[in-house]
This record gives structure tokens, sequence and C-alpha cells, in this order.
């Protein structure tokens, strides 16, 4: 290596000054001292050339790979601008907003600052995210409803109290819908407010649609957002022992209607 080095050295310092035979003074009319080769070629010259042209033997730079998302890209929501230091008005303003990527954007915050970090919601602000969640519900486009579900599943435990509402809705489909979010969030509590819905409704229709919510409860749908779920462990343990003792086993929710809930 260190050979290489001198080599390289040499062919640079032979190529930046003049033909030797001028540095050794035979130009025309030259009266310069002749320089030997070997003084000329010194280890102290070299020196002064390696000084003077801070000649350094760079190896070659290797990057590192970067690091790919599985599918190859990122989420439209996941680039650009972040709204972690969005002020609460300003977020919920995002939510309304008539720009669905700004609505991802905001709904994922949301979740990120009163869901998991369990900031306190003014009423003003559940109330925002209620309209939202009704609004959701109530589209019917396949476009729409994809959306529509993207943004129930960011805002996760948040959406929960429309969804419950909305398990004894008279529309079919928004009362199907309700009833699949609701068994992708599933949790003890959720299932508790079903069992005390139950018990406080006296229509038989009203009885039926909480009762296809609960079966609902024993099917596992696994989410692709980072959101917490209970294991399929934990949700077959609650079903056992407080659904299927009111319910009973063996049905499930397409032999209750009929048919498979509407999905997005």
């Amino acid at each position: 290596m260190k050979t290489t080095c001198f080599a390289f050295t040499i062919i640079f310092f032979l190529a930046s000054i003049s033909p030797i035979a001028s540095l050794r003074g035979e130009d025309a009319g030259s009266t310069e001292k002749e320089i030997p080769l070997a003084e000329l070629f010194s280890e102290k010259n070299l020196d002064e050339y390696r000084k003077k042209n801070q000649y350094v033997h760079k190896p070659e730079k290797i990057e590192p790979k970067k690091e790919v998302h599985k599918s190859g890209m990122l989420r439209p929501e996941e680039q650009g601008e972040s709204y972690s230091d969005y002020k609460a008005d300003m977020l919920f303003k995002k939510l309304g907003s008539g720009d669905k990527i700004e609505q991802r954007k905001a709904a994922n915050e949301i979740w990120l600052r009163y869901g998991e970090k369990k900031e306190q919601l003014t009423e003003e602000e559940q109330e925002l995210i209620n309209k939202s969640v009704q609004r959701y519900l109530e589209m019917n486009t396949p476009k729409m409803n994809s959306e529509a579900s993207g943004q129930i599943r960011r805002l996760w435990h948040l959406s929960v109290p429309v969804l419950l509402r909305n398990v004894t809705n008279p529309d079919k489909k928004i009362s199907n819908i309700s009833s699949y979010m609701l068994s992708r969030m599933k949790n003890e509590a959720i299932v508790d407010q079903l069992l005390s819905m139950r018990k406080n409704v006296k229509e038989d229709s009203d009885i039926a649609r909480i009762d296809f919510a609960l079966r609902y409860m024993e099917i596992n749908n696994r989410e692709q957002y980072k959101r917490p779920q209970i294991t399929k462990e934990e949700s077959q343990k609650i079903y056992d022992e407080k659904i299927a003792p009111i319910l009973g086993s063996g049905s499930t929710p397409a032999k209750n209607t009929g048919k498979t809930p509407a999905k997005y």
C-alpha cells in the first residue's frame, strides 16, 4: 500500500511541474545549475511537494444502504410536514380539511396525542371527533368508504363512543360497519359497554343489533396501523366468560343476519 501511494505521488509530482530537462537547467539560455535526478526525487523534495499540495490518499467511500419500507414506499400521510408541533385548534381544523392527506395526518396526530399520551380532550374537541366519525360512517361510495374506514382506524378508540351509539342505528349498513369496527378495537371495556346497552334497550330490533355486535367480538381482525389490540387468547377469554353465557355459543355474525356485514 505504501509503495502504491509513493508511485502515485511521483506521477502527480511529474504532472504538475515543468519537464525534468528544464528543472535540470537544460532550457535554451538557462543559467540555472543542473539539479541531479537523485536530489530532484529525494525524500525531502517529495515531502515538500506533499505538504504544498496536501496530497492525501482517500479510500473509496462506501455509502451505507438505506432501509426501505417493506412496501417500497411510505404512505402519503407519513411524508412531508409533521403535525406534532401543531396546536390543538390547528390540528382539529386539519381534521375537517377538504384535503384527505391533511385529514389523515391530523387523525394520526390526534390519536398519538390524545389516545396514546392520554392528553385531556375538551368537550368541544371530543365533539369535533364525534362529528367526523359520524360523517365517515355515513359515506356511501366504495371509494369514500375506504377512506372513511382508514380515518376511523387512525382515530381508533377515540371513535368508540360514536361507534357504540351507531350499533343500534336503523340503517343496517351503518350498524354493521360500527360492529365491524368495534370488533377490530375490542377490549373488555367495549364488551362491557355493549352488555350494558343490551340491558337497557327495550326494542327487539335494538337487542338484535347489539347481539350481532357481541357475536362479532369472537372474530379477530388484526390491525395494519400501529394501534393497541388485545391478543387472540385474551379475546377468546372475554368472549367465553362474558358473551357466550348470554348469547350461547356456535353462532356467528353471518348466521345471525343471513349474510356477512357490509365492509369498507
